[in-house]
């Protein structure tokens, strides 16, 4: 989980230097659009990531270890 918490801050961080970047540089609703596009896509797939994360029970090790065997 601690993974995954850091790779969602970082990408935050990221689009929001993106977004930030493009409105700074442009007034054009099209190039604001294009960035915003993958944003709201990235943030739906974390939001489904991290239920699927929070929905999925832990598995034993040693189970793990039969299984390989």
């Amino acid at each position: 989980m601690g993974v995954f918490a850091a790779c969602v801050v970082a990408c935050a961080i990221a689009h929001v230097g993106i977004v930030a970047s493009v409105v700074r540089r442009s007034r054009a609703i099209k190039e604001i659009i294009w960035a915003l596009v993958p944003a709201i896509a990235l943030a739906l797939v974390l939001t489904a990531t991290w239920s699927e994360l929070r929905g999925q029970r832990r598995v034993e090790p040693r189970v793990i270890m039969k299984i390989a065997r």
